[in-house]
């Protein structure tokens, strides 16, 4: 209860209970007339005494008399302090809060940032004022407090300054967050301004800022584009299917016949990740090298869906033009939606999706019949998220969550991290390889010439109205130039298609790698899968020293499985199955009983020791 409430019922018991006037009463002395007021102390129809009822009320001596006085004075309303509605000698006057709010703006004028562009998780920033990473509001009130001294003013304490920025400058001036993958052009632009602004050249300034105005101009009409192309693919997509129960979820009902529709495809790599991986690691594989497996998703923003290519390590055959060409003819002659025209959109990288590989097999598609119309553009460098960074943050997110042990972990956890992300992988665990890799840049070396200075444009649109003539453009509205690619004598036949290149695979160094290093985290059903033992003998000079006299020395791991979690010391290890069976043999959980005795006396007998190699 509070003060003023608790006090208020305090006065009004005394209210309701006082005597005034009369004689007073006792049993031994005189009764004689009253002359002050007389309060009886209750409690639920009880007569109680004085300490009592201060007691049941939380109240004090002296308080109750405060209340009593006020009481009698004024009667029944609540006590106000005798300070009440005064200015304090010491708080801040209106100049004072008006030369606070003044030096944060100036500040943030001259080491503020402002961006021309996007600014990631934030969506009003065209009137911000960024100040850098490395400066805090510490550092910001040490100075103010420094300039008040030259000037012989009062400087106010850190949390008032703390509180004016907070309610006069809440969304114009913030500290920026560290980001990667930032705009090379925005932080050029952005340190150009702070320069004009030190130096107070006006032309210099009004130059930069017009430098930050055309960039920030052309990144919304790119993004405008964008989003523009995505509502059309919406669009057209909807109400071909109206089964509301299933609706389309390719490739389960994939058409047979081709859609007369624009479909709008964007494809990118994410970061690879590695597995063995759980939630609570161990420590030691830190300083290890665990098995990679790379991820490449073509998203199909009508759907929507994603379908992630996962690459594993035994099946990799790098990020170039290659695979990316390779994956997505295996996407789009298996999940796609079998349109007549397409749209792609992917990121700026010059090595896998921004090269003339790429185009050639745009070409391609529309002098064989597969597709009436290709265009793809590319975003601008450092403003480069869309579709397939929202997928794979939901995958990761998952990843980050889950037992990851083996290739066939990752795939349930793909399809369990959100109804948008499918798997897709190149390889199986058994070591089948699913999606090929084809040879597009020797093919096409000799059918389809080169674009010079392709770097320079970001759209190309190609036609079967035009074979062999791609149309290219710098900008969203920007002047086409058009490209005659197709070399003399050149025969493209439909049916043929280029060599098919192997995977490379892992090296016999790094198999061993793995079965010495990685595989005592894997959990007991998997280790043969993801770690198997390697064919080849181990090479010589590698990390592990051989026993004298023994060819391929017994490996502790694979004789004697020792649980190294929780988890797994619940469940009793089987043999001679794969990854994720389960078995129920008698015979085969009883002897595995005994191995864990022997086990975890061996464990008990010597101290295992941990290779770490940094």
């Amino acid at each position: 209860m509070a003060k003023p409430v608790q006090e208020i019922a305090i006065m009004s018991q005394m209210a309701a209970t006082s005597t005034m006037g009369g004689l007073s009463t006792g049993n031994h002395r005189r009764q004689k007339e009253r002359k002050r007021q007389f309060f009886k102390f209750m409690h639920q129809g009880h007569k109680i005494c004085r300490v009592t009822f201060l007691k049941l009320h939380a109240c004090g001596k002296s308080r109750f008399e405060e209340i009593i006085k006020n009481y009698r004075m004024n009667g029944l309303i609540p006590r106000v302090h005798r300070n009440a509605g005064k200015t304090p000698n010491h708080a801040l006057t209106y100049d004072d809060m008006l030369r606070v709010v003044a030096f944060i703006r100036n500040y943030a004028e001259v080491h503020g940032i402002s961006l021309p562009g996007r600014i990631p998780g934030m969506k009003s920033y065209e009137n911000k004022k960024f100040l850098p990473c490395s400066t805090s509001k510490r550092q910001v009130y040490l100075e103010y407090a420094e300039s008040c001294e030259g000037l012989y003013v009062k400087a106010c304490a850190e949390t008032t300054f703390n509180m004016l920025w907070r309610c006069y400058l809440p969304y114009y001036i913030e500290k920026m967050k560290p980001m990667s993958d930032l705009c090379a052009t925005c932080k050029e632009i952005s340190g150009l301004i702070i320069r004009s602004a030190s130096m107070q050249s006006d032309e210099r300034i009004t130059e930069a800022m017009q430098k930050a105005l055309d960039h920030r101009s052309l990144v919304k009409k790119e993004r405008e584009y964008y989003k523009d192309v995505l509502k059309e693919a919406q669009l057209l997509l909807k109400g071909l299917y109206t089964d509301a129960a299933n609706n389309y979820n390719p490739p389960l009902t994939r058409p047979l016949a081709m859609l007369n529709i624009v479909a709008h495809y964007s494809f990118d790599y994410a970061q690879q990740v590695h597995y063995p991986s759980s939630p609570l690691q161990a420590g030691p594989i830190y300083f290890l090298t665990p098995r990679k497996c790379g991820i490449f998703g073509v998203c199909c923003e009508a759907i929507p869906q994603q379908v992630n290519f996962l690459i594993d390590e035994s099946f990799d055959t790098g990020k170039g033009a290659n695979p990316v060409i390779s994956m997505v003819y295996f996407y789009l002659k298996n999940h796609g939606l079998n349109s007549v025209s397409i749209h792609f959109n992917a990121d700026n990288c010059t090595g896998q999706n921004k090269n003339n590989t790429v185009i050639q097999y745009l070409l391609w598609r529309v002098m064989t019949g597969l597709n009436a119309s290709i265009s793809i553009s590319f975003l601008p460098v450092g403003h480069t998220k869309f579709s397939p960074d929202w997928c794979f943050g939901l995958l990761k997110q998952k990843f980050l969550k889950a037992e990851v042990d083996s290739l066939d972990d990752f795939i349930q956890v793909v399809e369990q991290s959100s109804a948008v992300n499918k798997a897709q992988p190149v390889g199986s665990s058994n070591g089948e390889l699913i999606v090929e890799t084809l040879d597009w840049c020797s093919y096409f070396a000799t059918l389809i010439k080169k674009i010079k200075g392709i770097k320079g444009f970001q759209h190309f649109v190609v036609n079967a109205t035009s074979p062999g003539v791609v149309a290219a453009r710098q900008a969203v509205d920007g002047p086409v130039t058009q490209f005659n690619l197709l070399k003399e004598d050149a025969q493209i036949m439909e049916d043929e298609l280029p060599n098919i290149l192997p995977p490379k695979g892992m090296s016999t160094e790094r198999k061993w790698y793995l079965y010495e290093k990685i595989r005592s985290f894997c959990r007991y059903e998997c280790k043969d899968v993801t770690c198997p033992l390697p064919d080849a003998p181990r090479p010589t000079g590698s990390s592990r020293q051989s026993t004298p006299g023994v060819d391929n020395p017994p490996d502790l791991a694979m004789e004697i499985e020792v649980p190294h979690s929780p988890r797994q010391s619940l469940e009793p290890p089987a043999t001679q199955r794969k990854c994720g069976e389960r078995t129920d043999d008698k015979n085969v959980w009883e002897k595995n009983t005994e191995i864990e005795v022997i086990a975890s006396f061996t464990a008990n007998q010597r101290t295992p020791s941990v290779n770490c190699d940094l």
